[in-house]
């Protein structure tokens, strides 16, 4: 069976220096415009999630509820506090513990481990950039996301917010 992953790092944040600290940093209203527009071409590919898998921090959080806003569905949203600035060893940790009976799964986490994560999972070896707002879908054949492994995965779609 086909399982799909679209993993997205989270839209434009404010800058580091901002007055609170690095986890509750929001969008910028350009992130938040970002985040509109690559759901919009998530809509239009016809690639809405079963499932939304998401660090914790504001930003991730911010940007899933504007997909799932724009997508026009009540994707449930899967919220891990272990995902903040995680490992590409950590992101697939979480994604293989994801029920089989999702189909799509969309990832929205941080750099640099999501960029990692999407390298190492690219069966064909690429130079995945992962720059904000971008995302990348990829496709396998399995039953169980727990058998997901890493260079396993066809890239059949990187699209940056520029796009």
């Amino acid at each position: 069976m086909k399982k799909e992953l679209i993993v997205m790092r989270h839209a434009k944040a404010a800058r580091i220096n901002w007055d609170g600290d690095d986890f509750s940093r929001p969008l910028t209203s350009r992130g938040r415009i970002d985040a509109e527009n690559q759901a919009m071409a998530l809509k239009r590919l016809g690639k809405a999630p079963d499932l939304i898998l998401l660090s914790a921090a504001a930003r991730t959080v911010e940007t899933a509820q504007i997909v799932q806003k724009t997508l026009g569905t009540t994707v449930p949203l899967e919220i891990e506090e272990n995902l903040y600035l995680a490992s590409s060893n950590h992101y697939m940790h979480f994604v293989q513990r994801v029920s089989p009976d999702v189909q799509r799964l969309m990832l929205i986490g941080h750099n640099p481990g999501l960029e990692y994560f999407c390298n190492a999972l690219a069966r064909d070896k690429q130079n995945i950039f992962l720059g904000t707002a971008t995302f990348v879908c990829f496709e396998w054949l399995g039953d169980s996301w727990e058998d997901l492994a890493f260079n396993a995965a066809a890239v059949k779609l990187v699209l940056d917010k520029k796009g």
